[in-house]
């Protein structure tokens, strides 16, 4: 599909505009935010070397809601 290269390459520009505003977050904060991702990022490695698919689900689940939480704080609400 020649469409798929474009397509990733937006669904990058947008994961690396995300982590922008998120790191803008914790300025001054660092240690806090670095604490949360290793956390996040922690039980989603955790859950994939287990193999445990409904775990990694909703390790990602949770670390995405959190992310949009900080991005969009009032549209986070209305994500389920």
């Amino acid at each position: 599909n020649r469409f798929f290269p474009q397509a990733m390459q937006m669904i990058r520009i947008q994961i690396a505009d995300g982590m922008s505003k998120i790191q803008h977050f914790f300025v001054g904060d660092e240690a806090r935010h670095s604490s949360i991702k290793s956390m996040e990022h922690g039980l989603v490695l955790e859950a994939i070397i287990r193999g445990d698919s409904l775990m990694a689900r909703s390790a990602m689940e949770l670390h995405l809601k959190r992310s949009l939480n900080w991005i969009l704080p009032d549209k986070a609400k209305h994500v389920h």
